[in-house]
């Protein structure tokens, strides 16, 4: 899985968070090398655009439950080999979105396979959600 928000790879693997403070990214083998977030600017906007290319499906969970319920999420682009496979989330739960399966639908550059989410939150802030990846 890959993840950018608000235009800025963000990180990659089988769970990504966003979070006001991050560790550095650790780079896997032969992804080059990455600059490190210390902080990252839109952890307290009520908006937030979200890229992810992944090949499972993956949730959106806000690590407060009671912050799941303020927080929205809205497909608004698909890339040109991503597929849209949403799920409904139950609204008692710490989900905030969900893919039922993997993005890309025809081969190509992982930009061209994402799903392009919009979050936006009634608290003002969407700090502290984790992307994780699910098997389906």
């Amino acid at each position: 899985m890959l993840v950018w928000a608000e235009g800025d790879f963000v990180g990659q693997g089988p769970e990504v968070r966003i979070a006001p403070q991050l560790e550095p990214i650790k780079p896997r083998f032969g992804s080059g090398q990455l600059e490190p977030l210390s902080r990252l600017p839109f952890s307290s906007k009520a908006t937030l655009t979200l890229h992810i290319a992944s090949n499972t499906g993956f949730v959106i969970e806000a690590r407060n439950p009671a912050a799941a319920k303020e927080i929205s999420a809205r497909v608004v682009e698909q890339g040109p080999n991503a597929q849209l496979k949403q799920t409904l989330v139950d609204p008692s739960s710490r989900l905030v979105f969900e893919q039922a399966a993997r993005t890309a639908f025809r081969p190509g550059a992982a930009e061209t396979q994402t799903l392009t989410l919009e979050l936006k939150s009634d608290q003002g802030s969407l700090a502290d959600l984790v992307i994780r990846a699910t098997k389906f």
